[in-house]
């Protein structure tokens, strides 16, 4: 909520909606996890936006990596990170 407008469910269903497009990598229903799983992902900031990272094993099996999406909409960020 530091980097992002919106109250806490907005931007969970910003994030989640970002993750839906990733949902082969999940074990389980990514609209149901990442609701879940969110306060527990790790972020970063770069040129892109806010990305949000769930370690490896934490949604998803080892071999896909490091699961994220990545929230760029100009509307959302509170600063512009270019």
């Amino acid at each position: 909520s530091d980097l992002l407008y919106g109250s806490n469910e907005e931007i969970t269903n910003a994030f989640t909606e970002k993750f839906l497009e990733v949902e082969d990598m999940f074990f389980d229903d990514p609209s149901v996890v990442v609701p879940e799983e969110l306060s527990n992902a790790e972020y970063y900031v770069d040129s892109e936006g806010v990305t949000a990272y769930f370690q490896q094993y934490q949604v998803g099996p080892y071999a896909v990596g490091f699961v994220s999406a990545t929230i760029s909409d100009k509307e959302m960020l509170k600063f512009d990170f270019s």
